[in-house]
């Protein structure tokens, strides 16, 4: 592991898109997008412990399988099926708001 410092955006993607593991060391973010796996285990995809040691060695060792499948969930394709989903029609006269 190792920190590579403030990244052009191009290749922050870049190594995203590459890397096996991301490790986000905060409780409280607040808009949370990095942050794919529940801390209740339920999807075993993210890694919460006290010691970020501990917590880069628990993420690095989930199947990539697993995490690849999890990620997934958040595709745009599957984020517009969840809102079509949770579509329900106006009530009220025809053509009217």
């Amino acid at each position: 592991m190792r920190w590579l410092g403030v990244l052009p955006r191009d290749e922050l993607a870049r190594v995203c898109a590459a890397a096996e593991v991301f490790v986000f060391p905060s409780r409280s973010e607040t808009f949370g997008l990095e942050v794919l796996g529940e801390p209740d285990g339920s999807c075993h995809c993210g890694v919460m412990h006290e010691d970020l040691k501990q917590a880069c060695y628990g993420a690095m060792a989930v199947p990539q399988h697993e995490a690849r499948a999890r990620a997934l969930d958040f595709s745009w394709a599957h984020a517009a099926q969840l809102f079509e989903r949770h579509l329900v029609p106006v009530q009220g006269t025809p053509g009217t708001c």
